[in-house]
């Protein structure tokens, strides 16, 4: 530093310093570039001074003495050639001793440590307490710990009395692991896997009510815990077995609603990513994390024991190549230990750990329960997610459809009752088409197509009906802002026969050859298919174009491109998953429910049996009576009479003496029909329930007013 005046400027018009620490500054300065001892901040303000100029020394922000450096032996420190290497390497911040020093070690952590004979331990203890308040690190002897054989405890007292040094011949814990004798280590291990177990114990009692949650805590919190004691001590695969016992007997029942065999075990212990639940087996696991931990951080420990006060490039470079090998072998190996699983499963089991590893596929397992996304299930839906996982079959569901074909999955998810599929598919459509409105312009849903006046189509299968219509209408999203882009989604169950090979270019060629050329010829845009599957996956031209929205998006919002797009797939995964959950729990009906529809009658003959639930909670009953029909109004009926007709909670009870048999008829308005409220009330002064009242505000779409319903019904 050849100009100490104007660097002192530089340093207080950046830091806003008060003028009355400038001396202060240029006698620090002067003071690191001799090799002196370091003036010590006498005033409030040179103290806050000391302060602002060592967090300047951290170019990435981290607290102050993160990293802290000694150098008693270096007495011609170049400052500028000191302050270039702080912006490159790690050291932020490198304090001198006096000239002829003989003890020097680098520290590379907050808490400092040392190893050696106990004189020179009594040395570098005196230093560090004499040297370390000038640069902001005040020694707490209270705090710190001398660990030594049991031969040398009468001397180390000796030594370092006075000193208010606390001195054992067992051991302490040190950066998380056991560091001493093996008796202590050993009483270490058990007292942590002891307290982790009732952790895991106390988190499956959570789980009975909020399953998504623990398991959340569980792969996000809990397990890291052991997995750093793991990465640091060896050989751990026998304590940690009542870890595992807690989880297999205690945790995974909570979660998927019963004991899992040895197959499922190992299938949970599988990464998110290959289909799994990410739950390891602590066993399994800890001497695959201890040998990749030693492997990566080799290079920093050999700098460490050879004391080198700055980290170049050339270590950091050795440590990121040796990590990238180190996870190239893990994935190799766990690429082997899942081709050897996956053998030994049945058809059906593969299906659904080869649907549940493609991409957006699990990102509802991998994200945090945020409920203000929308993330959050409750515990019906997380144990049915899990179900859709793996293919079982959910738990209290009729063994037959209302349609009269058995309820299994592949049924539920593509059976037309309800408007399930209409619903599902419309979802994606609508937030496909909000998020777009963001970055795009002339944004629509829905759009009609221009008609034919005489143009061909070259392909047979081209749509080239009048009112053909298209999903989403966005502008300015491949091409110039005035180049149009056409959308269309599909939706289809992976589980069907006719979507078992490559279904997603399947589809995708379908849509294309229906309206690509269409688009092109007609409308003079773009046309991009957006097809998913039920399980969250999605093609590789819908892949496309979403990340085309998330890279739009990321610079809208100034955020970063590869967070965007995770949320964007974990708002899809959640769309499609909500909406499968829908399918399989929606066509079930409850003993008791009022009606959603328009106009359901209910045609008694002589049998009886309906009740009805009056406003105090009292069930009544509906006697039959000849020649009349008894009519329940639906919700929407109140509304659009104003509370005029009433909807009612009605239920059904079976005749001890004959059978019953019972035939229900819904008459529903079209799912586009808008509905007024009190339009057809008149000058009645009826008023609607209260818990419509919220719907009976405004004009609604049926489709609208049932969306929200069972997205309502979803989360309770």
């Amino acid at each position: 530093m050849k100009d100490w005046s104007i660097w002192c400027a530089k340093v207080v018009e950046l830091a806003k310093i008060e003028s009355a620490s400038r001396p202060f500054i240029k006698k620090l300065l002067e003071s690191m570039q001799a090799g002196l001892d370091l003036p010590k901040p006498e005033e409030a303000h040179d103290m806050a001074c000391l302060e602002i100029l060592s967090r300047l020394l951290y170019p990435r922000g981290f607290p102050k003495n993160t990293i802290f450096m000694k150098h008693f032996e270096r007495t011609d420190i170049d400052v500028d050639a000191e302050v270039s290497t702080i912006e490159q390497t790690e050291p932020y911040l490198v304090i001198t001793g006096r000239p002829g020093e003989e003890s020097a070690q680098t520290f590379v952590c907050y808490d400092a440590a040392a190893a050696g004979s106990l004189a020179d331990l009594l040395v570098w203890w005196k230093q560090l307490s004499g040297l370390g308040p000038g640069y902001g690190y005040y020694v707490n002897a209270s705090k710190s710990w001398l660990v030594v054989k049991e031969d040398y405890y009468d001397t180390a007292c000796t030594l370092f009395a006075g000193t208010s040094l606390r001195i054992t011949t067992e051991g302490r814990p040190y950066l998380g692991a056991p560091l001493g004798s093996p008796e202590f280590k050993s009483i270490f291990l058990q007292e942590r896997v002891c307290q982790w177990r009732n952790d895991i114990i106390q988190l499956s009692n959570f789980a009975s009510s909020q399953p998504h949650a623990a398991y959340s805590a569980m792969i996000h919190g809990l397990s890291s815990r052991w997995t750093f004691l793991t990465r640091t001590v060896c050989d751990l695969s026998s304590q940690l077995a009542p870890l595992e016992e807690a989880i297999r007997l205690h945790l995974l029942p909570k979660l998927c609603l019963h004991a899992p065999n040895d197959s499922e075990r190992a299938m949970f212990a599988l990464p998110i990513r290959q289909g799994g639940l990410g739950v390891f087996d602590p066993c399994k696991s800890s001497q695959d994390n201890y040998q990749f931990s030693t492997s990566v951080t080799s290079p920093l420990a050999s700098a460490i024991l050879n004391q080198l006060s700055c980290f170049d490039s050339s270590i950091l470079q050795q440590q990121r190549a040796l990590k990238q090998e180190a996870l190239s072998i893990k994935r190799q190996n766990l690429s082997q230990r899942f081709s050897e699983f996956f053998s030994t499963l049945s058809n059906n089991l593969q299906l659904s750990l080869k649907l549940a590893g493609e991409k957006g596929a699990s990102s509802w397992l991998s994200t945090l329960p945020l409920e203000c996304h929308g993330f959050a299930l409750h515990k019906g839906g997380f144990c049915d997610a899990l179900a859709l996982r793996y293919g079982w079959s959910p738990k209290n569901r009729p063994v037959s459809c209302v349609c009269g074909r058995s309820n299994n999955i592949e049924h539920a998810l593509s059976c037309p009752n309800g408007a399930f599929p209409t619903i599902r598919h419309n979802d994606i459509r609508d937030l496909t088409a909000e998020l777009m409105s963001e970055v795009c312009h002339d944004v629509s849903t829905e759009p009609p197509l221009q008609p034919l006046s005489g143009e061909s189509l070259s392909l047979r299968t081209a749509n080239q009906d009048v009112g053909a219509r298209l999903d989403i209408k966005a502008s300015g999203f491949w091409g110039s802002w005035f180049e149009p882009t056409f959308f269309d989604v599909r939706i289809f169950n992976p589980y069907a026969p006719s979507n078992r090979c490559n279904p997603y270019r399947q589809h995708e060629t379908l849509k294309r050859r229906q309206y690509e050329e269409r688009v092109r010829e007609v409308e003079h845009g773009n046309f991009s298919p957006l097809v998913f599957s039920t399980s969250g996956g999605m093609g590789a031209s819908t892949t496309v174009a979403y990340k085309r929205l998330a890279f739009l998006l990321s610079c809208k919002w100034k955020s970063p491109y590869c967070r965007v797009m995770s949320w964007l797939r974990c708002r899809l995964g959640f769309s499609l998953l909500h909406s499968a959950i829908m399918c399989i729990r929606g066509s079930c009906s409850s003993s008791g429910h009022p009606f959603k529809g328009h106009v359901p009658a209910s045609v008694d003959l002589a049998l009886g049996g309906l009740q009805i639930k009056t406003r105090d909670g009292q069930w009544i009953d509906v006697p039959p009576i000849d020649d009349t029909l008894a009519v329940n109004v639906c919700d929407i009926a109140e509304v659009w009479t104003n509370g005029f007709c009433h909807s009612v909670v009605h239920c059904v009870t079976k005749p001890v003496s004959a059978d019953r048999y019972s035939v229900a008829v819904f008459i529903d308005p079209h799912l586009d029909c808008v509905i007024t409220p009190g339009e057809a009330a008149g000058n009645s002064k009826c008023v609607v329930d209260e818990r419509l009242e919220k719907v009976a505000s405004k004009p609604f779409r049926v489709l609208d007013y049932a969306m929200e319903l069972y997205s309502r019904s979803l989360k309770h």
